[in-house]
Formats: structure tokens, C-alpha cells, sequence
């Protein structure tokens, strides 16, 4: 071969041609071999990108970049397999039916619910949580209020822990700064119910204080067994880590200030216990007491300003009656009675009622009939009915919400169910109309619940219905407040208004006080 630099047709002759380093040197010094090199680079690089290969050399994408990216290919995905289906309303990947096409949102105002806004929580990567997970966005958002507790209340999942979408039109997923500005909003947020309520107020604090595995508890004062039982879904684990849960916002201050990322001096979170009906008198004095401290701080006391904001009560409450919904009808006449008589009326209030989720596997089998599927969704029914007709209560039902969800114990939510929950109750608290109160301490008129609907069976005479069966809690509880006021039995007890009992009707015996710490 010879020495000198064999030319291109050569090259292209010859199959067992090798260039040896210093012939290579000399093409690349001369001009036309520049040329050629620069050619081969542009044609690999067509090549590359024609086979798909991402050859880019732009900056590496944000984790809220790759998240919307992710998004947009899943999106993509489902619309694809969507439009090829027929009929159009099958259910395809996790999408809801008839949303598999649903944009992805975009623009800074619906930033935090492309991303996983759990990303810089403590403990993220040991409960391996996102918030991605737990809803999965989509265009367009709900316009009115009662659009989006529609679309809240009939969303769902596809598949066992699937993201949740609400119905026809999407709700927001708030990051930290949003959360503590729409809590910021009120006087206080007073969550009154049973252990429900206490979950979600141990969810809103997950938020408030941006920590998956201790967020929701009183980890500062925790016994070393307790950090492992209560960490991660353990927070809301109703037997073993119950009194550690975080009852109002104050005590986060108090203990452990540095872990709540809002200012503490705009928001007031409470959790107030009333779970039967009638109602125990010490716990409807606990939530007298603390209204009486709102309407001084709104209204403003010894001639200082008030600050002007209204109050939030958010309502929970079945189990403890069985699910009975005149017994609820009851138990929330007592709650606003209370409210009536230590709320200035024209300090203005929202109020929320959140049905009970759904039931599951785990649920033990005493409590299959009275609080399972059947029960559970003919209470939600009940209590939008009773509802109805107050424009100043809203209901919010949970139980499509949690159907697919892990239930611990066949009631109560993990982590991810109840960090969906509290959202929920953030995005009508962000829509919520605060008003003043349609109702006076003087005159006022109980919740009455509407007829029951029921089947007569010729073999069944219509007297055997004409009054509750006698282990009904309502009849119970009035024939206490007959005989205590020296009445003459159950028949006079069955007399009275069911629904409409005083506060003085209840008795100690009927409250369980939360077991205190040592």
C-alpha cells in the first residue's frame, strides 16, 4: 500500500481498507478532510434522531418538568387506546370514564398539580408516597362550588389505590404556601366529629407541616416502641397511635414550632370530639368554649379590632349511631344549637358535612351489616337528602372516593386515603361562601330527616311500622330525658321530638374522654 493518503474512491473500493493514525492526522489537517468529517458528523446525527435517539444537549429537566412530561405520555397513552375503543366509555388505564382524553393541565395557576408536591417532605422516600399517586389532574377545573363537591363526591379509581379523579371537572392539589393561605383565611377551622375528623385534621398537618412519616402525630413526646408503630400509614392507626394524633394546630406551636412551615400566628386548627348522639354535655362545652374565643377574636373584645373572619366547621359523623340518619339529623341539631347560642349571628360561617368512606375487607364481621356497603351508601343518600334544602351546609361524599383504597381496618384510611380527603375539604374551604347564620338561638327549628320509604308486605301490617323498633338510639335517649324529667315511660318519650333533645339531656355516662399521656 502505498504511503500516501488513498483517495475517497479508494476508500469506497476497497472493504479491508484501514486508516492508519497518522493517515487519519492528515485528512483531518487538510481542508477537504474537514469537510468530509463535518459531513459524517451531520449524517450521524440525522441517523440519531430519525432512530429516536435523544441526542439533545439541553439542560437536564426539572423533577416537576419530568413529572408534567410523564403526565403528557401517560395522557397520550389513554387517548390513543380511547379512540380506538367503539363505544368510546370504556374504562381505559386509570382514567375515568370518558376523561381518557383530558389535557394536561398547564400554566403557573395549576403548577402544583403537575408535580409531586411531597417531594421535599421529610421521610418521602420511607412512605413512599407522591402526590401524583394519590390524584391524577386533568382539564378543565370545576367553575362553581356545588359543580365540584358533585364532581368530588361521584369521582373515583380504576384499580386497588389507582389515582383518583373526581367527575366531569377537576378539584385543585394545593402545595404548602396554598394550603396555609386558604386555612389563613378564617378565625379558626373547627373539624367536629368522631375519629374521621381527627384523621383529616392529622392530614391537614402532614400538609402544614411538610412530613410524610410524623406530620399528623405528637412525635416530640413519643416512646421509642411508638416511633415505629405510629410512622408513615401508622399515624392513623386507631388502636395502637389514637392519642398521639395532633388535635389542634396550638399544640404544634407549643411543642415542636419549628416543624410547622405556616405561621402559626394566622392559622387555628381544632378538632373537637362529639361522636354520639345526644351528645355528651362536656364535649358541646368544649366547642362552646371555643366558639365563644371566635366570636371574641372576629367580632374583637375590650375595644380592640376583630379580625372580620368568619369560622369553618367541618362535620363528620354515623358510625357511633349505627348510621342512622335521624340520629344524625339529632346530633347535628345539637351542634348548631351550641353554635346558635355562642355564635354571634352575624359572625359569618361555613359549614361542611363529610359523609363516612366506604367499607373493606378487614371490617370485622359484627360490624359487616351495620356499617358496610349498603348502610354506608344509603346514610350518604340520606344525608344529602336531609341537606337539601339548607343552603348553608354543604355534604360531601366520600364514598366513591374510597372504594379501591386500603381501609386498615375496614373504616379508617391510610395515609394516602386521608391526605385525599383533607384536599378535598381544601378545595370547598377555597370555594366556601362564608355567610352569616340563617338560624337564631330563639325559635330555632331542629333537622328533621324525610319520611323513610318503606316497602309494606301484605304478610307485614302497616302497625307493626308505625314506631321505631325499641333499640333505636333515638328512642333510648328520649326515654333517658323522660325519665329524668319524671315522665311516664316510652310511650311519652316517643311523644317528643326525637330529634330536638337539650343539652342538659346528656349525661356524663355518656362520654368516653380520649385516654390521656402520662
Amino acid at each position: 500500500m502505498s504511503s500516501s493518503v488513498p483517495l475517497l474512491s479508494d476508500m469506497r473500493r476497497s472493504s479491508s481498507f484501514v486508516v492508519t493514525n497518522r493517515q487519519l492526522r492528515r485528512v483531518l489537517l487538510r481542508p477537504a478532510g474537514s469537510i468530509l468529517v463535518a459531513v459524517l458528523v451531520v449524517l450521524v446525527l440525522i441517523l440519531a434522531v430519525t432512530s429516536g435517539n435523544d441526542v439533545s444537549t439541553s439542560p437536564p429537566l426539572s423533577p416537576s418538568q419530568q413529572q408534567e412530561l410523564i403526565l403528557q405520555q401517560q395522557i397520550a397513552r389513554e387517548s390513543s387506546s380511547h379512540a380506538a375503543s367503539a363505544a368510546g366509555h370504556e374504562f381505559v388505564g386509570i382514567a375515568y370514564p370518558g376523561m381518557a382524553g383530558a389535557p394536561v393541565p398547564r400554566g403557573e395557576s395549576r403548577q402544583s398539580d403537575t408535580a409531586d408536591t411531597f417531594a421535599r417532605f421529610a421521610n418521602k422516600h420511607a412512605c413512599a408516597v407522591s402526590s401524583l399517586e394519590v390524584h391524577r389532574p386533568f382539564e378543565p377545573l370545576c367553575d362553581t362550588k356545588s359543580e365540584l363537591l358533585a364532581a368530588m363526591s361521584g369521582g373515583g379509581r380504576i384499580g386497588m389505590d389507582a389515582p383518583y379523579m373526581p367527575r366531569g371537572c377537576d378539584m385543585r392539589w394545593y402545595d404548602r404556601d396554598e394550603v396555609c393561605g386558604i386555612i389563613s383565611r378564617f378565625d379558626r377551622v373547627l373539624f367536629v366529629g368522631d375519629s374521621m375528623m381527627r384523621h383529616a385534621v392529622g392530614a391537614l398537618h402532614v400538609l402544614m407541616r411538610e412530613d410524610l412519616g410524623f406530620g399528623a402525630v405528637t412525635q416530640w413526646n413519643f416512646r421509642v416502641d411508638e416511633k415505629q408503630a405510629c410512622f408513615c400509614d401508622g399515624q392513623f392507626d386507631t388502636l395502637r397511635c389514637a392519642v398521639q394524633g395532633i388535635f389542634n394546630s396550638d399544640d404544634v406551636a407549643k411543642f415542636d414550632l419549628s416543624s410547622l412551615k405556616c405561621d402559626a400566628r394566622t392559622i387555628n386548627v381544632q378538632n373537637h370530639v362529639v361522636t354520639t348522639y345526644p351528645p355528651a354535655a362536656a364535649e358541646l362545652e368544649n366547642l362552646a368554649q371555643s366558639l365563644a374565643a371566635a366570636a371574641a377574636s372576629s367580632s374583637g373584645s375590650d375595644g380592640a379590632a376583630g379580625s372580620g373572619k368568619p369560622v369553618a366547621l367541618v362535620y363528620s359523623q354515623g358510625h357511633h349511631n349505627d348510621l342512622d340518619v335521624q340520629a344524625t339529623a339529632g346530633w347535628l341539631t345539637s351542634i348548631e344549637r351550641t353554635i346558635s347560642e355562642a355564635l354571634p349571628r352575624h359572625v359569618g360561617r361555613a359549614q361542611l358535612f363529610v359523609t363516612p368512606g366506604s367499607a373493606g375487607p378487614n371490617m370485622i364481621d359484627q360490624d359487616a351489616i351495620k356499617h358496610g356497603t349498603k348502610a354506608l351508601q344509603l346514610f350518604e343518600h340520606g344525608m344529602v337528602d336531609l341537606l337539601a334544602a339548607r343552603s348553608d351546609i354543604d355534604v360531601l361524599g366520600t364514598w366513591n372516593a374510597t372504594v379501591q383504597t386500603t381501609l386498615q381496618d375496614g373504616k379508617h384510611l391510610d395515609l394516602r386515603g386521608n391526605l385525599l380527603k383533607i384536599m378535598m375539604i381544601l378545595n370547598w374551604l377555597d370555594r366556601a361562601e362564608p355567610a352569616p347564620s340563617i338560624l337564631a338561638a330563639s325559635g330555632f327549628k331542629p333537622l328533621v330527616p324525610p319520611a323513610a320509604k318503606i316497602d309494606i308486605k301484605p304478610e307485614q301490617p302497616a302497625a307493626q311500622l308505625s314506631s321505631p323498633p325499641s333499640r333505636s338510639p333515638l328512642v333510648a335517649a328520649s326515654a333517658r330525658a323522660a325519665a329524668a324529667s319524671g315522665g311516664g315511660g316510652p310511650a311519652q318519650a316517643e311523644a317528643k321530638s326525637p330529634v330536638t333533645p337539650s343539652v342538659a339531656d346528656a349525661t356524663s355516662s355518656d362520654y368516653a374522654a380520649p385516654p390521656q399521656r402520662d
